[in-house]
């Protein structure tokens, strides 16, 4: 048997107390915090929520509230993660009584906030607005007062293909052959499969259907669908969205009447033709009244004091008509002198059946006309006295 010192066997003995003492207050201190926790426990009325894009959430938890609401001892803070890989973000703190929103991601500010009123009697509602496909994920709701609890939220968002935008074109082929082509679009989440029927018929392979993503992670689809021939029939586009179990359905209902949208892109060549069919029209017309009612000028210059003389022969009928009658031809004679116009006019066989002086002080003198052989080149020569007063 060791023998030891009074004064070593006492020290070793507190020193034993000690460590006694200290794993006794850490079992105490367990025991108590494992109580605590038993009597304050967090819960939560849902624990997924699903909500469409554009809404907005209320996500809640509720704790224990005895007697009075003490809400500066009350601290709650809202933490996401996408997945169980990620780490997670801060989405709102409340700490002893007083909001803090420091630390909040960037996604949430102006978004998420926390209904202050349902506190006084335990409920934690926190208020995401305008929903993003982005916000879906795991939403953990931890509370301290008194004790701490936490439970955690699924969020599931949706975005459904509600709106189906169509569109229905006719048009001829090189070969001149009439085709159709239909086309559905819409956007949603996630992807869907764009199913093609006639009359029930699942013809899905004949179509071509492209996707593309958009900024806020939608899906955009695109299907178009092409057929030969005006056959009357009955089309249907559905967008089926397997993970949500949902479909919209567009029908396109075919006749075999002509669509006025044929030819949409040579409307413009048709229109061109037409217009110059017109012109040539216009200008063929044209033509035949100036060879039917055509007038011819011709001048002269007589006398000492040179007067140009116009004769301008207007015909009623065709050239070779002419040849054979000047019964019906018409003459208009103008002269321009210093001392006034003189004109004459005559309408049937060559003589003057009207005159005119706008001169006050002259006289006019009228000259004879003679037509000279009318054939293609026609001339008219006039003789032109004045006799000055």
């Amino acid at each position: 048997m060791l023998d030891l010192p009074k004064a070593k066997l006492s020290a070793l003995f507190q020193e034993s107390m000690g460590k006694m003492e200290k794993t006794f207050l850490v079992f105490t201190c367990i025991f108590k915090w494992n109580y605590i926790n038993a009597l304050f426990s967090v819960k939560v009325p849902e624990s997924s929520y699903t909500v469409q894009i554009g809404t907005t959430v209320d996500l809640e938890c509720n704790f224990p509230v005895i007697d009075t609401l003490r809400i500066k001892d009350l601290t709650i803070t809202w933490l996401w993660r996408k997945s169980p890989e990620t780490d997670q973000q801060e989405v709102y703190v409340f700490h002893n009584g007083k909001e803090d929103i420091s630390k909040q991601d960037s996604r949430y500010k102006g978004r998420a906030t926390l209904v202050k009123d349902t506190l006084f009697t335990g409920r934690v509602v926190l208020q995401i607005s305008n929903i993003r496909l982005s916000d879906r994920g795991t939403y953990q709701c931890l509370i301290g007062y008194g004790g701490a609890d936490y439970r955690h939220i699924d969020l599931l968002v949706e975005a459904p293909y509600s709106t189906i935008n169509t569109k229905l074109s006719t048009f001829l082929t090189d070969s001149g052959m009439q085709e159709r082509q239909m086309e559905c679009q819409s956007q949603g989440y996630p992807k869907a499969e764009v199913i093609w029927l006639n009359e029930w018929k699942d013809i899905s392979e004949k179509a071509i259907t492209s996707y593309t993503v958009s900024t806020d992670l939608l899906h955009n689809v695109t299907s178009v669908l092409q057929i030969k021939g005006s056959e009357n029939n009955t089309y249907h586009c559905i967008f089926w969205n397997k993970e949500l179990q949902q479909n919209t359905t567009a029908t396109f209902i075919l006749s075999d009447e002509i669509d006025h949208t044929l030819w949409p892109n040579k409307r413009g060549y048709y229109g061109v033709i037409l217009a110059g069919s017109l012109i040539v029209t216009i200008m063929l017309i044209t033509v035949g009244l100036s060879q039917i009612y055509g007038c011819s000028t011709y001048t002269s210059t007589r006398g000492k004091n040179p007067v140009t003389v116009s004769c301008r022969l207007c015909a009623k009928f065709p050239p070779h008509q002419m040849q054979k009658t000047f019964g019906d031809l018409c003459f208009s004679l103008y002269r321009n002198s210093d001392k006034g116009t003189f004109a004459g006019d005559c309408v049937a066989g060559g003589t003057p059946t009207t005159r005119r002086k706008p001169g006050a002080n002259s006289h006019d003198d009228y000259a004879a006309g003679i037509i000279g052989q009318v054939e293609a080149d026609v001339h008219c020569e006039q003789r032109l006295a004045l006799e000055d007063v």
